[in-house]
């Protein structure tokens, strides 16, 4: 099996939604703000059946869904900042 890093999984993804966000600003914004809500229901609903009964999901899953939540902000802030939040498509 293949394992992840917290730092190779938060450096992937930067690369993914930079990626993305350079190519189509549209659809990497909308990426940056759909994600971190979804990312974290997912998480809570993790931690809350983690409560009502141990499951074996290693600890880095939760980590890992951390790092989803908030990698997607902190490219979406960067590029916001970049643009000076002037985003071709609010034109």
């Amino acid at each position: 099996m293949f394992k992840l890093s917290l730092l190779e999984s938060f450096l992937l993804q930067v690369i993914f939604y930079c990626v993305i966000w350079l190519l189509n600003e549209y659809i990497g914004t909308l990426l940056c703000i759909i994600i971190p809500p979804i990312a974290l229901a997912v998480l809570t609903i993790s931690y809350i059946s983690e409560f009502i009964e141990k499951s074996k999901v290693p600890r880095s899953y939760f980590y890992h869904l951390w790092i989803l939540i908030i990698t997607p902000l902190t490219v979406g802030l960067a590029f916001t900042a970049v643009y000076g939040a002037n985003f071709d498509w609010l034109q």
